[in-house]
């Protein structure tokens, strides 16, 4: 919580930060997100727009390993 308040705190304060993070929490606040798989780029833009399809792409993922009906 220490450490989502001080990036806060300097988003606040106009200061460009990077984060380099796997905790979602870490990324509630910032306005653009670079996600890597594998070290290859696979999304790159607004935090909102990032969040949205790596959740479509993980309801796709779960609903795949659903059995059959």
């Amino acid at each position: 919580a220490a450490l989502a308040q001080a990036l806060k705190a300097l988003k606040n304060a106009g200061v460009t930060v990077v984060v380099i993070t796997h905790k979602v929490n870490l990324v509630q606040n910032v306005d653009k997100i670079l996600f890597l798989r594998e070290g290859i780029v696979e999304r790159f833009g607004k935090r909102q727009e990032v969040l949205a399809n790596l959740m479509e792409k993980r309801k796709a993922a779960v609903a795949a390993l659903e059995p059959a009906e």
